[in-house]
């Protein structure tokens, strides 16, 4: 398998970009981020974007070994970074066509019933259901404008949760579930066109 060129995580080298700039120069953009101003979607299931409730975006950390000393230990900075789960809930479609749709895919990954079902992952593997898959994470601007995309590479549902049925219930409420994804890297593109200016 080709080794997979990752884009640069940042795009460092761009002056108009807000991660590119000096601490003395002010900031272009005083508006506050909002939480309800994104788009998840997964590069071969494009059905998903549309029910996708929350996203927590995953958390990073970077390995600080102890260096001994007779008086103390020193924490060094690390060369290990690990990203945390991607966890995401969905609302569940009427005919929970998503959720089978994630179903079948951790099933094409994992074997529950018999080695046979690696045969629906070699058949399906190029359509919509493979072992791994890309993501990308579009937040927006209060305008409206697509400003930050998290890029998900390799990624694949390691989770999905529970589903509660029940009667006996005033009034009704919208299907939801959780499911975590396991992914290889994450990188993020800033798009300085995207934010609204002052």
């Amino acid at each position: 398998m080709p080794k997979r060129e990752f884009e640069q995580p940042i795009f460092l080298d761009n002056s108009t970009s807000p991660i590119h700039r000096g601490p003395d120069e002010a900031l272009s953009n005083l508006n506050l981020a909002r939480n309800n101003q994104f788009i998840l979607t997964f590069h071969k299931l494009p059905h998903l974007e549309f029910f996708v409730k929350q996203v927590i975006i995953p958390e990073i950390s970077l390995g600080s070994p102890k260096q001994s000393t007779p008086f103390k230990d020193i924490p060094r900075f690390g060369d290990t970074m690990e990203f945390g789960r991607l966890d995401t809930t969905i609302f569940i479609d009427e005919n929970f066509e998503n959720y089978f749709e994630i179903q079948r895919w951790m099933r094409s990954i994992g074997t529950p019933e018999s080695f046979k079902e690696n045969i629906a992952r070699e058949v399906e593997k190029n359509n919509l259901v493979s072992t791994s898959n890309d993501a990308t994470l579009s937040v927006f601007s209060n305008g409206g404008n697509e400003c930050i995309q998290f890029h998900f590479h390799d990624i694949f549902p390691v989770h999905i949760g529970s589903i509660e049925l029940r009667t006996g219930v005033q009034n009704s409420s919208n299907l939801e579930v959780q499911v975590s994804y396991e992914f290889s890297n994450f990188v993020v593109n800033v798009l300085p066109q995207g934010y609204d200016s002052q």
